[in-house]
């Protein structure tokens, strides 16, 4: 018996086949991220980025709420029973307090900045974790690149040994020496491996993504130079240092609290204007009263005292705070600069190191063709030639690395 079916749904049976084979296939396979892809995620789910934000929020709701202070104070007050002229509207206008509140304001303003701040370099953190995660395991890749073609290398030796000694041309302990290295071989690449998986791990980490399945990366052999110069940079980072900047907010915010505290000391001027209703033995009190008041505190048991004191304190403490950075800063900018020349004296070097390599590699490799080299020499090349290549890109991306550390220092990403 034959079943005939209709060509639109033979069509749509194709195509939902096709796409449950490409979901198993797409699971089993890694998800390939780019270092630029990395970032982007890293800076969409980065939980700090999210919390400075709030802090922005929290910050703004500060300055407005300091403001506060300079509108009118209006509130109603009704006090059962009705007696006088006790109940009724009041409204309170605040004339001159000697520069509190407006030192207040100034406060919660280099506050709400120095949340700003502390967002930026929040941001650059994130691009410069991620850049280091990243090329960290795209180290790690490649010397493991190295350690797979080391133990072929080994497995190849104790095979040839083996052969040798079963003619007596190689004696038990050549044997075992070859045994024993092939040994290690097997253990570095193992740790090889561990170290790869675990770098990967640490760049999920870092960048909060959620990756059921491995992730690989992509190699970037490309590379720019740019002079840097350790004065300019310097220069640059005092200038342009969010992290800088956020302590010397914090600094302004501090000596603005100060002065605000200083001010307690003197009376505050108000107006005030209200309409009471008439109560109980009112009649005397007239319904409206307008006037001016002054409000001067005798004795709050030092209370007073004790708040100048830390804010003195506080301004001090990130006067000193600010210099302590601004020190490190400088500390850190010089040993990264060395880093970073140190990084292009050595990829010199192992640049010139992977030519040679290459170079006998495809000696060898002509001559195998030719029969005159034999499959171990082979592979060893091979061997020296990955083994080059690792150290070079490693190079590479330790220059990139420690570019990315002095462009973060100098605000520059």
């Amino acid at each position: 018996m034959f079943i005939y079916f209709n060509k639109k749904y033979v069509l749509i049976i194709l195509f939902v086949f096709f796409i449950q084979t490409y979901s198993v296939l797409s699971q089993n396979s890694p998800k390939v991220i780019t270092l630029d892809e990395a970032i982007g995620i890293g800076i969409s789910n980065n939980h700090s980025l999210v919390l400075s934000k709030l802090d922005i929020d929290i910050s703004k709701a500060r300055v407005r709420e300091a403001k506060s202070d300079y509108y009118p104070q209006i509130e109603s007050r009704i006090v059962v029973p009705f007696v006088e002229r006790e109940s009724g509207f009041f409204l309170d206008q605040l004339i001159w307090d000697f520069g509190r509140t407006s030192n207040i304001v100034k406060a919660t303003k280099y506050q709400l900045a120095a949340s700003e701040y502390n967002m930026d370099q929040k941001l650059r953190e994130t691009v410069q974790n991620t850049t280091i995660a990243y090329y960290n395991a795209l180290i790690n890749k490649n010397f493991l690149d190295s350690a797979e073609k080391n133990l072929k290398k080994n497995e190849l030796i104790v095979q040839k040994t083996e052969e040798l000694n079963k003619i007596g041309r190689a004696s038990n302990i050549d044997l075992t020496r070859t045994k024993s290295d092939l040994g290690e071989a097997r253990l570095e690449l193992h740790r090889q491996k561990n170290s790869y998986i675990v770098s990967k791990l640490e760049l999920i980490d870092v960048i909060g993504g959620e990756f059921a399945k491995d992730i690989e990366l992509v190699d970037e052999e490309e590379i720019s130079f740019k002079d840097y110069n350790l004065e300019s940079s310097i220069n640059k980072a005092v200038t342009n240092s969010a992290e800088l900047k956020k302590v010397d907010a914090e600094l302004l915010a501090s000596r603005a609290n100060a002065k605000a505290s200083k001010s307690e000391f003197y009376p505050l001027i108000f107006g005030r204007t209200a309409y009471r209703f008439e109560g109980e033995g009112g009649e005397d009190f007239p319904a409206f009263i307008a006037g001016l008041g002054f409000k001067f505190p005798i004795f709050e048991g030092f209370a007073r005292f004790a708040r100048l004191d830390i804010r003195k304190a506080e301004s001090t403490r990130s006067l000193i705070e600010y210099e302590k950075t601004k020190k490190e800063l400088q500390t850190e900018i010089t040993k990264t600069y060395m880093d970073l020349e140190f990084s292009k004296q050595r990829m010199e070097i192992t640049r010139s190191n992977r030519e040679i390599a290459e170079k006998n590699l495809n000696l060898i490799n002509e001559r195998y063709k030719l029969g005159t080299a034999s499959r171990i020499e082979l592979v060893d090349a091979e061997l020296f030639y990955a083994e080059s290549n690792s150290k070079y890109l490693e190079s590479i991306y330790n220059y990139k690395i420690n570019e990315t550390k002095l462009l973060a220092f100098t605000g520059e990403i």
